[in-house]
């Protein structure tokens, strides 16, 4: 029973989920009604009007969650586009907030948490990955987790990185910058990340020094 309410729960929301069990005991308590007034023998066809609202208000629900979980495989889809190194058009980048924006309040698998998380890492929305990570229980996704966590303190490092004023680090520093993160788990977009904080620093350096 928990296993079933747990599926009809996955990428819906709590309003939605409502709504489809609303629909549901509605749609039972209309046949009940009407199987009572045939027995009985007395008119029943107006009941009939109860059940497509009900399956109406479960139908509603369902489309809503298969729409979710399409925008899931987009999201997937433009954050390996981003990982890549490829740059994101305006419209991606808005269809991408807008469909973590639409995540949040959902029931989520542990596979849309990992995506989830990946977006919000690609957008720079550190903290909000970091406890969507911290969700992610299940042992058979230990290794993404760990992945996740990594990606995070990278560019966290990063970030920190991009606030170091002229002459705060030594040229030989800057160019050492990239050496102190695990290769094995950054994505191309990451090395990017560090690559252009790299240089930043050099030429503050080269205008001090001018």
């Amino acid at each position: 029973m928990n296993s079933l309410l747990t599926f009809l729960q996955e990428g819906s929301s709590p309003s939605e989920f409502i709504l489809l069990i609303s629909g549901f005991i509605l749609f039972l308590f209309a046949l009940v009604l009407i199987t009572i007034r045939v027995l009985k023998d007395k008119s029943w066809k107006a009941l009939l009007l109860l059940l497509p609202f009900a399956i109406s208000m479960m139908g509603f629900s369902h489309f809503q969650k298969m729409s979710f979980i399409k925008d899931m495989v987009v999201l997937e889809r433009l954050s390996n586009k981003a990982e890549q190194g490829e740059k994101l058009t305006a419209q991606e980048k808005e269809e991408s907030k807008s469909i973590v924006f639409s995540a949040q309040g959902r029931v989520l698998r542990n596979e849309d948490r990992i995506i989830l998380a990946r977006a919000y890492i690609n957008q720079n929305e550190l903290s909000r990955a970091k406890q969507v990570v911290e969700q992610i229980e299940d042992t058979s996704f230990t290794e993404d987790k760990k992945k996740l966590s990594e990606r995070i303190k990278i560019r966290n490092d990063i970030k920190n990185y991009e606030n170091i004023k002229p002459g705060e680090l030594s040229n030989k520093d800057a160019q050492q910058f990239k050496n102190m993160f695990n290769k094995k788990m950054m994505t191309v977009s990451d090395i990017q990340e560090a690559s252009i904080v790299q240089e930043r620093i050099q030429k503050m350096n080269d205008s001090v020094k001018r």
